[in-house]
Formats: C-alpha cells, sequence, structure tokens
C-alpha cells in the first residue's frame, strides 16, 4: 500500500489574469486562467511536476503529486479556449508496481516493440507486459516497458521490486517538442544516463564524465536534425551542463561542458527561440537564465575533454541573458527562486518562441511566495527585459505558482500550464499580452 504525506489542498474552479487585463470574478465562466481539478487520487499533491504531449487537436497535459509515491494525471487541453478541466486518465504510474519519475516526459508518438502509439507519457519506473524498465503509458491506457541499464537497476527499479521503495531514487526525463521525439533518463547522484532515439526501444548509454555526483539532476533534448539530437545533462551542484551529441540515435559522443556560474545547470529546456527551426538551449544557474543558440552548439567538436567553462563559445552562442524583475503587484526578487523552472513557447503565433521563467518564491499582491511566471519575447533591441509577469490574482501563501511549468502547443501557438505545488494547485493561462488584436479570444478581452 502507498503511504504518504497529505496536503491540504484549497480548491479553486477559475483564477484570472494579473497582466494587463481587468480583474475577472472568480466564478467567471470565461475567465484568461482555469485550474485544472485535481483528482481525489492524487493525494501526495498537484502539480509538482508536468509534462505536455500534443497530436492534431489533442493538447495533453500530465500533472503529478510527488515522486516516487504519487500517480499522475492526464488532462486535454483541446485546440481552443475551452479545456477539459477534469482528468482524461488517471492511471499514470497508479501502481504499487510503479514509481513515478521526479520529471516525467511527453511522447507525442512513439513505438512499443510492435505497434505504434500516439500521445504517451513515460511516466516513471516499474513492471510492464513486455519490459521491467522505464514505464510508458498512452492516452488509450497501453502500457509499455523500456528497458534500462543494468546498473541503473539498482537505484530506480529493485527497491520498487524487493519493497522497499523508501530506498528508490526517482528516475528524471526529458524528450524534444518533435512528433516524434528522443527520451533521455537519468538517475540523480549515480552518475548515468541513456537515451531513446525517435521511436526506438533500445537504450544507448552516455558516458558518465568525471566526479560530478549532481550529474544528471537536469534533462533538456535539443533537435538538430530527423534523427539527430544534441542532449544537455545538467550536473548543477557542481555548476556543469555537459553536451552529447547523437546523428544517427545508435551512439553519442561528448562535444563539451558549459559551466563557472554558481548553480548552473539547476533547471533546463529547449525550444525554437528564434525561426530557424533549431532548438536553443535554456540553462538557469542561482540568478539568471542563458539562452545558448542552437547552431553554434552544433558547431562543437568532438571533445574528450573535461574542463567546464564557457571560454569556448564563439561570441554568438549566447543568444541572451536574463534575471528576475518585479513590477507593482510583484515584489521578492531575492527570494523568488527565479529559474526553478523554464519553458519556452510560441504564444504570441509569431513563428518564434518566448521563455517563460518561474519565480515560485516571489510575493505577489502582498502574499508571500505564491509566485509569478515572467515572459521574455527575446526580441528587440532588450532582449533580457521581461514583457509580461502573469500570476494568480487570487493567490495564497505558499501556492509556488511556476516550480514546474510547460507550455503546450495548440495549433500554431502555445499556452502556459504552470504549477502551484505549494497549495496543489495546476492552472492554464490562455492570454498574453503579446497576442496581436486578431489573435485575441474571448477569454482575453
Amino acid at each position: 500500500m502507498r503511504h504518504w504525506a497529505r496536503l491540504s489542498l484549497v480548491a479553486a474552479a477559475v483564477l484570472e489574469l494579473g497582466c494587463s487585463w481587468q480583474r475577472f470574478d472568480e466564478v467567471s465562466e470565461n475567465a484568461p486562467i482555469v485550474l485544472l481539478k485535481k483528482p481525489n487520487k492524487l493525494e501526495s499533491g498537484f502539480g509538482v511536476s508536468l509534462a505536455t504531449a500534443t497530436l492534431d487537436d489533442q493538447v495533453l497535459v500530465l500533472s503529478t503529486g510527488s515522486a516516487p509515491a504519487s500517480p499522475g494525471a492526464v488532462f486535454d487541453l483541446g485546440p481552443g479556449e475551452a479545456p477539459g478541466l477534469d482528468a482524461r486518465d488517471t492511471g499514470s504510474c497508479d501502481s504499487d508496481e510503479c514509481a513515478l519519475a521526479a520529471q516525467p516526459a511527453g511522447l507525442a508518438r512513439s513505438r512499443t516493440s510492435a505497434d505504434d502509439q500516439e500521445l504517451c507519457f513515460a511516466v516513471g519506473t516499474g513492471t510492464s507486459s513486455n519490459a521491467d524498465g522505464i514505464v510508458v503509458r498512452c492516452l488509450n491506457e497501453v502500457e509499455y516497458g523500456l528497458e534500462i541499464p543494468d546498473g541503473a537497476k539498482e537505484f530506480v527499479l529493485d527497491p520498487l521490486l524487493d519493497g522497499t521503495p523508501e530506498l528508490l531514487v526517482p528516475l528524471v526525463l526529458a524528450s524534444d517538442a518533435s512528433e516524434t521525439p528522443a527520451l533521455l533518463a537519468g538517475v540523480p547522484f549515480d552518475q548515468r544516463a541513456w537515451f531513446y532515439a525517435p521511436n526506438g526501444f533500445d537504450f544507448v548509454a552516455l558516458p558518465a564524465p568525471g566526479d560530478d555526483e549532481s550529474f544528471a539532476t537536469t534533462l533538456a533534448v535539443l533537435r538538430i536534425g530527423d534523427d539527430a539530437r544534441i542532449f544537455a545533462i545538467g550536473a548543477p551542484e557542481e555548476g556543469h551542463v555537459w553536451l552529447f551529441r547523437s546523428d544517427d540515435g545508435e551512439s553519442a559522443f561528448p562535444i563539451g561542458c558549459l559551466g563557472g556560474v554558481s548553480g548552473f545547470g539547476r533547471a533546463l529546456a529547449s525550444g525554437f527561440v528564434d525561426d530557424d527551426e533549431l532548438d536553443e538551449l535554456l540553462v538557469s544557474d542561482d540568478f539568471n537564465v542563458t539562452i545558448f543558440d542552437g547552431r553554434s552548439l552544433i558547431e562543437l567538436p568532438r571533445t574528450e575533454s573535461e574542463a567546464c567553462s564557457l571560454g569556448g563559445l564563439h561570441g554568438g552562442a549566447i543568444v541572451t541573458s536574463f534575471g528576475c524583475g518585479s513590477n507593482g503587484a510583484t515584489t521578492g526578487c531575492d527570494e523568488a527562486r527565479f529559474g526553478a523552472a523554464i519553458a519556452v513557447g510560441d504564444l504570441d503565433g509569431d513563428g518564434d518562441g518566448e521563455v517563460i521563467v518561474g519565480a515560485p518564491g516571489m510575493t505577489v499582491r502582498d502574499t508571500p511566495r505564491a509566485g509569478a511566471l515572467l515572459v521574455f519575447d527575446v526580441e528587440g533591441d532588450r532582449p533580457w527585459e521581461f514583457d509580461e509577469i502573469q500570476f494568480l490574482s487570487s493567490a495564497e501563501e505558499g501556492d509556488q505558482l511556476g516550480a514546474t511549468v510547460v507550455a503546450p502547443e495548440q495549433g500554431d501557438r502555445a499556452v502556459i500550464a504552470a504549477g502551484a505545488p505549494g497549495n496543489g494547485k495546476t492552472a492554464v493561462f490562455f492570454c498574453s499580452s503579446l497576442l496581436p488584436e486578431d489573435r485575441v479570444g474571448a477569454r482575453c478581452r
């Protein structure tokens, strides 16, 4: 039987946006922000981790409680402004034979050893019909397993099967935003990481470097071709981000290590920040978020060096770097935990991505640790300046909005989904001041 601490959850149905719109009645049926309804079985919290997967008109968000004991719930936001507030599926890792990952990953399309699957999430580790290892669950409730390296089983699988889950280390997972993504997996503090090629079910191990004990605490996958990917693996306690490149999905080689700043690699993300259809790499440290140009990372040669710095990058490799900011409604950058989570999404539909940065410790309207989201358009003469701050006008103390954030794709634009795990909330933000007038829907008027 599962045992975990129960959180006191504050129920709310609809919240409004604290940005450039007027204050909305909280029971409005068409507010610009909605809260997804927490299923009763998620007793170990809600909004602790998020993942997203999109295919055609189905736009899914997985929201979970705390790893490893909690299950997760999948919601379908749909293509417009009428999201499903009730979970479509509450079976993600809902078994004593599954341990929830610390960070799950979305897979728009994937493949078992026999069949193609759509709209799946890699949710954790456990047992399945075809393999014990990473558990993948799809919207049609099909589950399958991906084998993992023998050494990893000692940490992420054996304690579950042996009945000693208190010894288990939750897996960390990441995928890219393509229709058929690669999947990257890591075991924090075991210095172990591996990946699966798009539509692949055989793992490829990545070499662990040096003495970075926090290697594989954070992960990101960058698209650089059909099967080609760059894998970024963070070791934030040492301030390092290790880079590996795979051109064929069957092997990988190191191309360098970025570092030199305290906490560098605390959170990682990838996405199209510009319009060249190559992912950029986003890295937060203790105070800032830095964007690295994807094309520049492709130019990095194979290397065996274990030196970590930014000195080997050419002048255009860093797109920009930015820190926390505040406005009249938000304060407390010193305690904001700016960069606790990062996402990239095309919020205004102009073909390039905006950067959404979580600041879960920020004070909102004199409410401590309510949390906020800072949005950077990364355009113009001052790309380091934020363009808007989004928050919950009905925020409660300790919500910690922005501890997790994803940017689900709805057609040719994205929306924001953010966790406020302090009080068990998951919010979807439909509106942005960056939207052109002809793209503004009824929720944003």
